[in-house]
């Protein structure tokens, strides 16, 4: 096969160029074969978090919904009025204008006076079934882990004073243990001053209390 004269011209009297432009072509074309393999890669990536995403979004929308469906029939179930006690009982958040209220009440109904009150530890307790057993070294807060309902505890120390014997002391206890909001007496002591027999503040009732209320689903 004979090479044309005027492409033997060419290619001799531009060889720099066609060099040059050849060496261009063929870093094109493998620039061009990376780049689309990047931008697939990427394309790709982002569809696999997009699905992730939307799955994501998915399952939250349906556990709203069912939350959703639980709370409806919850209120179905129950009147306003026995909602309102099971919430006094173990309400659904710390609540403690409502704690500091009933305890100020406690010692209103007793005659006696509420000094002070602090609070202490706060934790949780493990999620438990009906029936099972409590754990051993928490029994006060198993006993009010019910049908598996993760429950938040919170000590507090009280103060009354205005007592005059034994009797008012266990008069205020009778009225902490019988409260709508749940108690458990984990510490006691009182004082009282003989000379003061009969005399307003006389006594000294001092209490180490822990009540619950329902974790958040949501934390």
């Amino acid at each position: 096969m004979k090479i044309p004269a005027i492409l033997i011209k060419i290619i001799t009297t531009y060889f720099r160029w066609v060099a040059i432009g050849m060496a261009v072509l063929v870093i094109a074309l493998g620039y061009s074969a990376l780049l689309a393999k990047k931008i697939e890669t990427i394309q790709k990536t982002s569809l696999d978090e997009r699905s992730h995403l939307t799955k994501a979004v998915a399952a939250e929308t349906k556990y709203l919904d069912d939350l959703t469906k639980s709370i409806d029939g919850f209120q179905r179930a129950l009147s306003a009025d026995q909602r309102q006690v099971i919430n006094r009982f173990l309400p659904s958040s710390p609540d403690l204008p409502s704690l500091l209220m009933t305890m100020n009440m406690i010692g209103a109904s007793a005659g006696q006076q509420l000094v002070s009150l602090s609070l202490g530890q706060s934790g949780s307790t493990a999620a438990t079934t009906s029936g099972t057993s409590p754990t051993s070294g928490a029994p006060a807060a198993n006993a009010a882990t019910v049908g598996g309902l993760s429950v938040q505890t919170q000590d507090f120390t009280v103060q009354f004073t205005g007592g005059k014997n034994y009797r008012d002391f266990r008069a205020i206890l009778a009225l902490i243990e019988s409260s709508q909001r749940l108690f458990d007496v984990t510490n006691y002591s009182f004082s009282h001053d003989a000379s003061t027999e009969g005399a307003a503040g006389g006594g000294a009732y001092n209490f180490t209390l822990r009540t619950y209320y329902l974790a958040s689903p949501m934390k």
